[in-house]
């Protein structure tokens, strides 16, 4: 084992003649010219990364906020990108809620049926939900129409919803076998 003052000596000497000692950070502070990163980003072109690598980096990632200058960096990126079936839906759905039209049908919908459930009498403010009787993904123009809307406590709510499902699946699967 070397002394203190041996190993301060040693590592000045590495200093002097490579500029750097292992460990103290000697890229920190310093950028790579650019006809070296485009070095980089050309060998890192044709990597292909392994979904569970993907999954390694989501989970590493999440929960983690962005400044404000890296989201309109990305904002600025994905301008021109088209976005996918789902993340429109959900955008849609987001605009949708926040609207005024939503809040307005839905507490008519609620004043006409007095705060209480239509299923099983519930009046707990805080469990009503507003429920379409026709769903609005097909029947758009009934969207905001009072009629088309009914009361529901948030069991009976998931139970409608379930029955739904399970009647389309089984409709979906008369229809092929017909």
């Amino acid at each position: 084992m070397l002394s203190k003052r041996s190993q301060s000596l040693i590592n000045a000497h590495k200093r002097k003649r490579w500029g750097f000692v292992k460990g103290q950070g000697f890229w920190l502070g310093k950028k790579f010219s650019g006809e070296h990163r485009e070095k980089i980003k050309r060998a890192g072109i044709n990597r292909i990364v392994t979904e569970e690598t993907k999954l390694k980096i989501s989970n590493a990632l999440k929960g983690k906020t962005k400044s404000l200058e890296h989201r309109e960096k990305l904002r600025i990126v994905n301008l021109g990108k088209k976005a996918s079936k789902e993340t429109k839906r959900k955008m849609q759905e987001a605009h949708w809620r926040k609207g005024i039209g939503y809040n307005t049908w839905k507490r008519f919908v609620l004043e006409r049926d007095n705060y209480t459930c239509r299923e099983c009498g519930i009046s707990d403010k805080r469990v009503l939900h507003v429920d379409h009787v026709k769903s609005k993904s097909h029947h758009p123009e009934l969207e905001f129409e009072v009629t088309n809307g009914m009361t529901l406590c948030a069991n009976c709510h998931m139970i409608k919803t379930i029955e739904n499902k399970e009647y389309n699946v089984n409709h979906k699967r008369n229809a092929v076998h017909d």
